[in-house]
């Protein structure tokens, strides 16, 4: 597609173009045709000076030698008689000419542009070479035109740098939007905006305002609902609890317990539901940062019996890398990866934490997400299993909700090495 500041130099442009091929033609023409003009002027007022003189002594040819002939007239004069008398240049006999005024005559094989006056004692005709007049006349027009087309590309750079200077403008209120964070609520600065753009502009930030009241009526919506069922699921759980006790067989605790797993999972749901609630409103934990290896510690306790039961090989190294996190965001992002980690691997194959100075990377050898589904795997809900694995799909929404408010970089990719998923978890800038 096009963009504005092109297609306003390429029409602007070719306006140009248009209006210097005319210009210089036209002035090409004209001038030509006033050079021609002048020229005729300036024989005629020869043969008009010379008539006005006493009669010239015959002679036949002009004593003088003739000047250059881009500069050369030919003075002829005849008597009544039709005698040539004078002749500053050319044959020494000719015949009179025969019609006053201008006229194209030929002259030793030359054609010349004559002006003829006549009066009762002589006859006077004053010449020009015709190839002479012709190449002065275009030299003339061609001094002037040429100049003129010199001026379009030149134009062109001026107008390109006036585009370049206005447009630097749009620029760069792109740039303001473009750079903006997904959270960001506020407007999009009108100052210093064409006029013509400011109404798109008002548009954009009106948008904006609705989507942002959308977007906050659906985070109330998920708080007040999960704060809601929290309660009432609570409740559900002990009152399952409760009846579980009371059961005398184990066919009676089999039957249960389907409806005890649904109830857990509810409840996670919840929670999950209210961690991602607190994660978009910014809640930011304030704790202090501890050392890597006691987070690696309480994530290994967590999940080795988890590890063992799906007869995974879970691994932590380089505990000591020297990176100092916030406990509860930095074992809250981690949690959510390992769980995926583990929950999309076979058994007996390898899950993988590891630390570097400035990251965390969770690895496993599991069967990897389709490239087509990358792209949304931090959305709400969305599972790249298709359901084939238990859960919700929120755990990277939260993980990543965790991240965009630390400052923190999540990037999950297929490896490169073999089948599964690296996640490399950075929470601190690459030196450059």
């Amino acid at each position: 597609m096009t963009s504005l500041r092109n297609a306003i130099l390429i029409r602007m442009a070719g306006l140009l173009l248009a209006v210097g091929i005319v210009s210089a033609g036209a002035t090409y023409y004209y001038v030509q045709e006033e050079t021609q003009l002048t020229f005729d002027t300036e024989i005629r007022q020869f043969a008009t000076y010379v008539e006005a003189l006493s009669p010239l002594a015959p002679g036949g040819k002009a004593p003088l030698p003739p000047v250059g002939a881009e500069d050369l007239f030919l003075l002829q004069i005849w008597d009544s008689a039709g005698k040539l008398t004078w002749s500053s240049s050319g044959p020494a006999d000719a015949p009179v000419p025969k019609v006053q005024g201008y006229g194209i005559d030929q002259i030793d094989a030359t054609h010349w542009r004559s002006y003829t006056l006549f009066n009762p004692q002589r006859t006077i005709r004053v010449s020009l070479p015709l190839d002479e007049r012709n190449e002065q006349a275009s030299t003339a027009a061609l001094q002037i035109a040429i100049p003129m087309a010199v001026i379009v590309p030149l134009s062109w750079l001026v107008l390109s740098v006036m585009i370049d200077r206005i447009m630097r403008r749009l620029d760069r209120a792109a740039w303001l939007i473009r750079s903006r964070k997904p959270d960001d609520p506020s407007a999009v600065p009108e100052e210093n905006l064409p006029k013509e753009v400011q109404p798109f502009v008002a548009s954009i930030n009106e948008l904006v305002g609705r989507l942002n009241d959308n977007v906050e009526q659906q985070k109330r919506f998920v708080s007040d609902a999960a704060h809601e069922l929290r309660t009432p699921l609570t409740a559900i759980g002990i009152q399952i609890g409760n009846l579980e006790n009371s059961l005398t067989t184990a066919a009676q605790r089999e039957r249960i317990a389907p409806l005890k797993a649904g109830a857990k999972r509810a409840n996670q749901l919840i929670e999950q539901l209210l961690q991602l609630a607190r994660a978009e409103k910014g809640r930011v934990a304030v704790q202090d940062e501890v050392s890597l290896g006691a987070i690696f510690s309480t994530l290994q306790s967590t999940f080795d019996p988890i590890a063992v039961q799906n007869k995974i090989e879970l691994s932590f190294a380089n505990a000591s890398s020297g990176l100092a996190l916030n406990q509860h965001d930095a074992i809250h992002v981690l949690t959510a990866l390992i769980e995926n980690a583990i929950a999309y691997s076979q058994p007996g194959s390898r899950v993988t934490v590891s630390a570097s100075p400035e990251s965390i990377v969770v690895q496993d050898e599991g069967p990897g997400i389709p490239p087509e589904k990358l792209p949304h795997i931090f959305e709400r809900f969305y599972r790249a299993s298709n359901g084939l694995v238990p859960g919700t799909g929120l755990g990277l929404s939260i993980a990543k909700a965790v991240c965009d408010q630390r400052g923190w970089l999540l990037h999950i990719a297929n490896r490169q090495d073999r089948a599964g998923i690296r996640a490399v978890l950075q929470v601190k800038k690459v030196s450059a």
